[in-house]
């Protein structure tokens, strides 16, 4: 056999082998896809995680569902993430705060945001704001920071869990505003 018929063989057999592994080759999502968020039901992210998912399911084809694992500063839905089979049928919605934030507030994490997890999208973007009743007794920012400097340690706040980013927000308002306020850890992403 000469060299250009050996060539062509091989290309031939490697053509052949290829043509299997096509054949072999599952299309994705080739069963229900699970979409873990560490919120609680009725929180924004959950809101828009829900959405997300149904878009996904009549794009695919193919049922979407989403498991709320709110707690634990959301290592409760990261881990059971990080423990699933690696096909790729099951999703982690995160904010920032558990990949960039967590690694900076705990000495040590139960997993590691750039090994065990590849990031996909970013498709959620929420802006923070100050809200207080109307029936309250502060109806401005002003009268808000007067209060908590007349009386440091009484005016508190909600948050959804420690390091999230509305709790460094909040304390980064109390630093530039020089107050101290009392941070009151919520269930859920609802604030108060």
């Amino acid at each position: 056999m000469n060299w250009t018929a050996r060539r062509r063989f091989i290309f031939l057999i490697a053509a052949w082998l290829g043509l299997g592994s096509i054949a072999l080759a599952q299309t994705f999502p080739s069963k229900v896809v699970k979409i873990t968020a560490p919120y609680a039901a009725g929180a924004g992210p959950a809101i828009f995680t829900r959405i997300m998912a149904d878009k996904l399911s009549k794009a695919w084809s193919q049922p979407v569902i989403v498991d709320a694992k709110p707690g634990a500063s959301g290592f409760i839905a990261i881990e059971a993430v990080k423990n699933a089979a690696p096909d790729g049928h099951e999703l982690l919605v995160v904010s920032n705060a558990h990949v960039a934030i967590n690694p900076a507030l705990y000495r040590t994490l139960p997993y590691d945001p750039r090994k065990d997890f590849v990031p996909v999208a970013m498709f959620y973007h929420t802006p923070f704001f100050l809200t207080v009743s109307t029936a309250g007794p502060y109806q401005s920012v002003p009268a808000l920071i007067a209060a908590a400097k007349a009386n440091p340690g009484t005016v508190s706040y909600g948050s959804s869990y420690v390091g999230s980013p509305s709790h460094l927000g909040s304390a980064e308002f109390e630093f530039l505003t020089g107050t101290k306020m009392i941070v009151a850890n919520v269930r859920g992403d609802r604030r108060w």
